[in-house]
């Protein structure tokens, strides 16, 4: 896993010393909603968006000034750190926490997983399947540090996935979208004839049967709409570009068609 940092920094700052990017933050004083035991913290995020957001917070628009020399650290700058950790804790005693939606969206995550690599995930128990999905993550992860290249494979189900997030002002959780997103890529990989139908059954069979999650788009949705949100996606440099199974397994294809697009969507709303 990748840890990010947005810091006032120093290049040639030794450890230990204000500047460095592992150099723990002091006591914060009273106000800060965020440790209002006033402990020392050093702030990291999983994303690089995040890691902004954690330093400058949720800004619509930003400015140059808040980049350049912060006046507690002459010659500063604002840098990005970045932090690859050595190894992943999972606590799953602290799943019994959480709500039955928050599980259920876990488990839409989760599901990306039976199709990345060919494993038999249904054959583990809980444990061996958190396990095997973090090796998962961790080998895409070491293997394209950057996201240059076979990392975006981590993206399949997720181009529907955002845009239903965006469209439903986020009343659909993350997992939730994504295993719509899982549904919908492997029916939109059989219409354009890199599957056959029994491998997208196989796709459906472990997003509803397997995990207990909806296969259907939600009521109300405008499908250009949709499709206008998925031409945004990251991945989208030459047309509307997904990540799709296909005889080879998972693969970015672009320049799919609009028209097979929104067929497919429009097959996928409840009846």
């Amino acid at each position: 896993m990748e840890l990010y940092r947005v810091y006032a920094g120093v290049a040639s700052t030794p450890a230990g010393r204000a500047g460095h990017p592992l150099t723990v933050s002091p006591v914060q004083g009273a106000g800060r909603v965020d440790n209002p035991e006033r402990y020392a913290v050093l702030y990291a995020a999983d994303t690089q968006d995040g890691a902004v957001g954690e330093r400058f917070g949720d800004l619509r628009t930003w400015s140059a000034s808040m980049l350049m020399e912060r006046p507690y650290l002459p010659g500063s700058r604002m840098m990005l750190a970045t932090l690859q950790l050595d190894g992943v804790i999972c606590d799953l005693d602290a799943l019994g926490t959480l709500p039955a939606r928050e599980l259920r969206s876990g488990n839409g995550e989760m599901a990306k997983y039976h199709f990345l690599t060919g494993d038999d995930l249904t054959a583990l128990d809980l444990e061996a399947r958190v396990a095997r999905c973090v090796e998962i993550k961790a080998a895409a992860v070491v293997a394209d540090e950057r996201e240059s290249g076979s990392r975006a494979l981590l993206n399949y189900g997720h181009t529907l996935a955002h845009a239903l997030e965006i469209a439903t002002h986020h009343e659909f959780t993350h997992g939730e979208a994504v295993a719509v997103g899982l549904v919908f890529a492997a029916r939109l990989a059989a219409a354009t004839g890199r599957i056959d139908e029994a491998r997208a059954e196989e796709h459906r069979r472990v997003v509803v049967d397997e995990y207990g999650l909806d296969d259907r788009l939600p009521d109300g949705l405008d499908l250009d709409e949709l499709v206008a949100l998925m031409a945004r996606d990251k991945k989208a440099i030459d047309g509307l570009t997904f990540v799709l199974d296909g005889p080879g397994g998972l693969g970015v294809v672009r320049g799919i068609s609009p028209d097979a697009v929104r067929e497919t969507l429009a097959g996928m709303r409840r009846r």
